[in-house]
């Protein structure tokens, strides 16, 4: 039987992965967004992808494409930054409000509306849902269940099949890469 004395936290992982890492932060980070996109969406098509790499690693970049859902298209944009301190998540919207899933505060949803003219704010939270979870719990869980799926000689919940369907896209998307606007290097300013 399989043990796991020990698994390394996410911080410790990606100090360590730090040194070697050979994307910026679409294929750091973005990746496991896109991952996501697939996952709860299906397949991302016209693919549109920019970043502001200028020969070295993208610090920021966005990503555009189109999901089916129920038979229609709809539109989705990805936007990732090393710079900017947005929350990474998957945001929703629609006519009646918006949905917010973010990976710092795992299985609970952010719903936005307007009600009788008042905006509500809405924590939703899964059954097994854990309020005191943080964001690397679910890291590490998918590695203990790898970890027991290799000593019990069964699939994993997820399946090597899952990343090959990300780093597709991630391919597409390098191929499709277009300069991110950043007109204040048009402009020739200097910080």
């Amino acid at each position: 039987m399989l043990r796991l004395a020990h698994l390394l936290s996410l911080a410790e992982i990606c100090q360590g992965l730090a040194a070697a890492r050979g994307g910026g932060v679409f294929f750091d980070t973005g990746i496991h967004m896109v991952d996501a996109v697939l996952w709860l969406f299906g397949d991302l098509s016209d693919i549109e992808y920019s970043d502001d790499s200028y020969g070295g690693l993208e610090a920021n970049a966005e990503l555009r494409g189109t999901v089916v859902v129920n038979g229609r298209k709809v539109p989705v944009r990805c936007s990732f930054s090393w710079t900017d301190p947005k929350q990474n998540g998957i945001r929703a919207h629609g006519t009646s409000g918006s949905a917010f899933a973010s990976t710092a505060v795992p299985g609970v949803v952010i719903v936005r509306q307007r009600v009788a003219g008042e905006a509500l704010e809405m924590h939703i939270r899964g059954e097994s849902s854990n309020p005191g979870r943080i964001a690397g719990d679910a890291f590490r869980d998918q590695l203990t269940d790898f970890a027991v799926a290799v000593s019990e000689r069964r699939e994993p919940f997820v399946p090597a099949t899952a990343a090959i369907r990300a780093l597709r896209v991630i391919e597409q998307a390098y191929a499709v890469r277009r300069q991110l606007p950043q007109p204040w290097v048009a402009a020739g300013l200097t910080p």
